[in-house]
C-alpha cells in the first residue's frame, strides 16, 4: 500500500506540490478524492470525462 504519495505540477507559472502523509490508511480514500479534485480543477479538464473514464476503469456504474 502506498504510504505517501506526492504529485507535482505547474500551472500559470506557479509550481504545485501535493503530498499525502496520513498514518490512517482508512482516510486515503477521502485524501486521494480531495487531491484528484484540486489537479482536476487547476488543469480544466472536463471533470464528467475524467469521472466516466474512472467509472469506465473501475467497472463502475
Amino acid at each position: 500500500m502506498i504510504q505517501d504519495l506526492t504529485i507535482s505540477y505547474v500551472c500559470n507559472g506557479i509550481e504545485t506540490t501535493l503530498t499525502i502523509k496520513d498514518d490512517h490508511y482508512d482516510n486515503m480514500p477521502y485524501n486521494l478524492a480531495d487531491m484528484f479534485e484540486k489537479v482536476i480543477r487547476e488543469s480544466d479538464a472536463n471533470p464528467q470525462i475524467v469521472i466516466e473514464d474512472l467509472k469506465a476503469a473501475f467497472e463502475y456504474e
